[in-house]
């Protein structure tokens, strides 16, 4: 999982870098102790430091939502603590896919109201706004403005559509129950 959280210290002199840094990576270790931290830029055509943060350990991320709900679930929550936190110091961020997923988990949750029998994402598609051209690595870092479009089937009878943009707000939820044919 990858988060962009800009520099809040950057060309002010009455802010401290090391404690800004210090007390990112104490808040991010609540999701990993695997934990990757490095300056980037996000400036177009000025710079605009921020830190990159990569964030692994997290062995379930490769399977299916499914196969190991609860450890999805437990994470989306502590993703939420995580993103909340970042909001109440005034910390501007930017999530990857797998951010936006715990999101939408969160989201499906909240309006199933804790009834989930089985969650499975079943379409993605990653719409980047003004994308970095020709900046290495792939990832959030070449594309920090995205619009993720996920889909999920929820209880097998219940279809969720989220548009989530990569500031970590959720700016389109539908329902679609597809229980009865004749309905749907």
């Amino acid at each position: 999982m990858e988060i962009i959280v800009v520099d809040p210290t950057y060309d002010r002199e009455d802010r401290d870098r090391e404690k800004f840094i210090n007390d990112l990576q104490t808040d991010a270790q609540s999701l990993s102790s695997d934990l990757q931290i490095s300056d980037t830029d996000i400036g177009r055509g000025a710079d605009w430091p921020a830190i990159f943060l990569s964030i692994g350990g997290l062995f379930f991320l490769g399977k299916k939502i499914n196969e190991n709900l609860e450890a999805w679930v437990s994470l989306a929550r502590k993703f939420i603590k995580f993103i909340e936190n970042l909001r109440k110091k005034s910390w501007k961020f930017r999530i990857d896919e797998i951010g936006a997923t715990l999101l939408a988990i969160e989201r499906i949750i909240i309006l199933e109201q804790g009834n989930i029998s089985s969650i499975e994402k079943i379409s993605e598609n990653i719409v980047a706004i003004s994308p970095f051209t020709g900046r290495e690595p792939e990832g959030l870092r070449r594309r920090p403005d995205c619009l993720y479009m996920q889909i999920f089937k929820v209880n097998d009878n219940t279809v969720y559509i989220f548009g989530i943009k990569s500031k970590g707000s959720v700016e389109i939820e539908y329902k679609i129950n597809t229980a009865d044919w004749m309905t749907f």
